[in-house]
């Protein structure tokens, strides 16, 4: 064949389809939000020249715990409802690709998709709603410094989602995805204290499984 000679490709349209599907936790889940305090304070002792003279505040456990929830905004505020971050699910399949073969992370990072049901009303996370009550939690942590601190986080002991996922059925199937989700739950968990939480041997918060969705209200 000649070297000049093109070759003629066919690219197809993506073909996404929509799966509804629900978790439910079989173990607490606790999230941990960046604060926008935490934001500034990183802010101001970067930019500020007298920031490392200033006086540390008293610790203020109830907005602690407040700051790491990730609230959905509506009207400009917060709705009223927590949520998960979307990209929390879609990195828990992800990285339960490693127990499958066949499905490499790379393309998987492309097959599938968590549609949002809502955004944090501070840094627009897309998020799924959390059917749940969050319990203030208060528990030791060991710092990178090896000091010894205390972090008030959300906690929700009794939880499930429901929600749409977006995948591209000429890569994987409806089964696939559902199973994939299912590994997730089992293998993966969510957020802290997961089972694959990387800088630790592994928690036991996170985890869940997949049930059949509830059907909608007409």
């Amino acid at each position: 064949m000649n070297a000049k000679q093109k070759v003629k490709i066919e690219i197809t349209p993506p073909n996404f389809k929509v799966l509804p599907i629900r978790i439910e936790g079989t173990a607490p889940l606790m999230t941990h939000k960046f604060s926008e305090k935490m934001r500034k304070q990183i802010e101001e002792k970067q930019t500020s020249k007298n920031a490392t003279t200033k006086k540390r505040e008293p610790k203020d456990y109830v907005a602690e715990f407040n700051a790491a929830r990730y609230l959905a905004r509506k009207n400009g505020t917060a709705g009223g409802w927590d949520g998960l971050p979307c990209g929390a699910i879609r990195s828990a399949m992800i990285a339960a690709c490693r127990t499958v073969d066949g499905l490499p992370m790379t393309r998987a990072k492309g097959a599938f998709f968590i549609r949002a049901q809502g955004h944090d009303v501070t840094d627009s996370t897309p998020l799924i709603r959390i059917e749940g009550k969050p319990e203030h939690d208060t528990r030791p942590v060991r710092l990178e410094s090896g000091v010894a601190d205390l972090r008030n986080r959300p906690r929700y002991d009794d939880w499930a989602c429901q929600m749409e996922i977006e995948y591209d059925s000429d890569l994987v199937s409806e089964h696939d995805v559902a199973n994939l989700l299912a590994r997730a739950g089992a293998q993966v968990g969510l957020c802290e204290m997961r089972p694959s939480a990387p800088n630790s041997f592994g928690g036991d918060f996170g985890t869940f499984k997949v049930v059949t969705p509830k059907k909608r209200r007409a």
